[in-house]
């Protein structure tokens, strides 16, 4: 017979990093989760076909710990065994089955990691949810893996060709910052369009010297929206005139595994806090490598 009940269990571990488009200069995404985390009971938001609520909120220095739970209350499965019995759960009117997300915000340059989980949410629930209490936009996006990060800025490497693919954003405080992306979001969002396919080759055969590449700056809008959680294909390839470096920023998110306790079928809440702080730390170098120089910094 299969055993359901595991010491430890892997777990997919995510990084993002929070902006928001207040303009308010003492605005902080850190103060405002340590603010609902001191609240008697946290709220709770209809966020599409679900409630979500975040819990088990703590402060401890410069890092919150907390979880983000997804009601589910219609189209429950049964609960059984391969014997062919089932049965139902049994839940009470008012309740639900609860699926989590655990997650570590750090103040400094507020920096989540954030707990994969297929049947709970994604991040940009995260950023939903804060929405909601605060009504300013806030967004979490992905970290890059720095190898990924040093190619794109490195001045010798000149783009030949993109690809890209993402949705376009209802809410203009979340078009892309930059110039080309920011007009092709206009241009999807007047032809009432919900996402954006393109891709782009420089003429390598042509007379023209120039016309060899694209122009450089279409480095930094495609680094731009590969940080962005709608992008779901953000290639590019470079060259320095004898080798082609393809590059793939949505392969190279950062994103780690971790070993957590499990306690019968679910996660001990101290070990998997402790694995989303190991996680943080083993990449702690990359991270303020990569958001180091602030002129240099591609978010």
């Amino acid at each position: 017979m299969h055993d359901t009940n595991y010491d430890r269990k892997s777990f997919n571990l995510d990084f993002f990093s929070g902006l928001h488009h207040s303009e308010d200069s003492d605005f902080c995404i850190f103060s405002i989760l340590a603010e609902i985390g001191e609240l008697d009971v946290t709220p709770h938001y209809r966020l599409g076909s679900f409630d979500y609520q975040l819990r088990s909120l703590l402060q401890s220095g410069n890092t919150i710990k907390g979880v983000l739970a997804k009601f589910r209350t219609s189209d429950l499965p049964h609960a059984g065994s391969p014997d062919g019995t089932e049965r139902e759960l049994g839940l009470e009117a008012s309740e639900g089955l609860i699926e989590k997300n655990h997650f570590i915000v750090k103040k400094d340059k507020c920096v989540i990691v954030f707990q994969r989980n297929g049947h709970a949410a994604r991040v940009g629930r995260l950023s939903e949810y804060l929405t909601c209490y605060t009504g300013e936009t806030i967004v979490f996006n992905p970290i890059l893996q720095k190898d990924s990060v040093e190619r794109l800025l490195d001045d010798n490497l000149k783009p030949i060709s993109l690809e890209l693919s993402y949705a376009t954003p209802t809410n203009p405080d979340l078009f892309p910052e930059d110039d080309w992306g920011k007009k092709m979001a206009m241009l999807s969002d007047m032809a009432n369009g919900s996402r954006i396919r393109v891709s782009l080759s420089a003429d390598r055969r042509s007379s023209d010297s120039d016309k060899h590449s694209l122009t450089k700056r279409i480095k930094d809008s495609v680094a731009a929206l590969a940080n962005d959680r709608r992008t779901t294909v953000a290639r590019v390839k470079l060259t320095d005139d004898v080798y082609d470096y393809p590059i793939d920023l949505i392969a190279d998110r950062m994103t780690t595994d971790k070993g957590v306790e499990m306690r019968g079928r679910y996660p001990v809440l101290d070990s998997m806090f402790s694995a989303l702080q190991e996680a943080y730390s083993e990449r702690k170098g990359d991270i303020n490598e990569i958001f180091g120089e602030q002129g240099r910094r591609l978010t």
